[in-house]
């Protein structure tokens, strides 16, 4: 539905990689989802605002 008008999803969690695999890509969840910042993608986890700040990269 979102993919169809062109929203652009990610996911921002402090999951691990690991655990991110569990409950997102054994589900499918993951092909909704451009890209994800993980709690091992950043030195201030959630709820520091920096794993939002990484995915205005994604723009770049």
């Amino acid at each position: 539905m979102f993919h169809d008008k062109q929203v652009r999803q990610a996911v921002v969690s402090s999951k691990l990689k690991k655990q991110y695999r569990l409950d997102f890509v054994s589900k499918g969840l993951d092909q909704y989802m451009e890209t994800a910042v993980l709690g091992e993608d950043t030195d201030r986890p959630k709820p520091d605002p920096a794993p939002i700040d990484l995915l205005q990269l994604f723009d770049e």
